[in-house]
C-alpha cells in the first residue's frame, strides 16, 4: 500500500532522522533525495539495503542528512508554513 501524503516520513525527519523510503505515493514530495534521505525505485529491496549499509558506514553523512531532513521540514511543512500557505490559497479563492 502506498502512503498519500508521506506524513510518517515528514514525522522522521522532523526528529533530525534521514529517511530512506521508496519512491511511491506521496513520499517522493517529502524527502531530498541524497540531501534528506535517499529515495529508491519501488519494491528494489537490494537498493533499499544499498543505502541503508550507506548510512551505517557513514555516521558523518547520516548525521549531516538528518539535520538537513529536520530544516527541510521546519521550512516546508511546519504549522506556520502550512497555515500561511492555506491563508494565501483562500485569500486567492476569495478574489473569484
Amino acid at each position: 500500500r502506498r502512503e498519500a501524503q508521506g506524513l510518517v516520513s515528514g514525522e522522521a525527519q522532523a526528529c533530525g532522522l534521514p529517511v530512506i523510503a521508496f519512491e511511491s505515493g506521496g513520499v517522493p514530495s517529502t524527502i531530498l533525495d541524497g540531501k534528506t534521505g535517499c529515495l529508491v525505485p519501488e519494491n528494489d529491496v537490494e537498493a533499499m539495503a544499498e543505502k541503508l549499509a550507506f548510512l551505517i558506514d557513514h555516521p558523518e553523512e547520516r548525521l549531516q542528512m538528518g539535520q538537513e531532513a529536520r530544516t527541510f521540514v521546519e521550512r516546508n511543512f511546519s504549522l506556520q508554513v502550512i497555515q500561511h500557505t492555506w491563508a494565501e490559497l483562500y485569500a486567492e479563492l476569495q478574489k473569484t
